[in-house]
């Protein structure tokens, strides 16, 4: 959906356009080169139709913006279902432990329970405690509790620093 500013001018870029393409053909025939004027045309042009904001388009549009969450079901499901099991235990480690970095800056005490869930079930499975499919289980599990207890302040309706409080 083209923003309404840009519907107003299209004309006018119309007639630059058309007029760019007859200032090429004379210049052209006569034999000069036709680059500064491409390069001043294209200039123009893009000073004309530049935008001085960001526009969320899924708040124009009326719609909820999508979850681009890397611990969506989808994607844990994806990683289940990898072949090579010990990969998947090591993406899901990492990725695990970098969410836990992020949510440690506001969610102290919740980040250090999860962070020694993740140690205890890591260390389990390096001591072959667990074998790697159960291991991708609890890990799974625990990236599922850290996206409810996410999705719970804002069920409540809370701030970060409310639902940290």
């Amino acid at each position: 959906m083209p923003h309404p500013q840009a519907i107003r001018i299209r004309d006018d870029v119309g007639f630059f356009r058309a007029v760019h393409v007859a200032l090429n053909k004379s210049v052209v025939s006569r034999g000069q080169p036709s680059d500064r004027l491409d390069q001043a045309l294209q200039q123009f042009v893009s000073n004309a139709i530049t935008s001085d904001q960001v526009v969320d388009i899924f708040a124009v549009a009326g719609l909820k913006p999508p979850e681009f969450s890397i611990l969506s079901d989808i994607f844990l499901a994806e990683v289940a279902g990898m072949p090579h099991k010990n990969l998947a235990v090591e993406v899901l480690q990492k990725l695990l432990r970098d969410e836990i970095r992020v949510r440690e800056r506001t969610f102290l005490v919740q980040s250090r329970s999860f962070r020694q869930r993740l140690e205890e079930a890591v260390r389990r499975y390096q001591n072959r405690a667990l074998e790697a499919v159960e291991v991708i289980e609890e890990l799974i599990a625990l990236a599922k509790e850290m996206r409810q207890a996410h999705q719970r302040g804002e069920a409540l309706g809370l701030t970060e620093e409310e639902l940290a409080f």
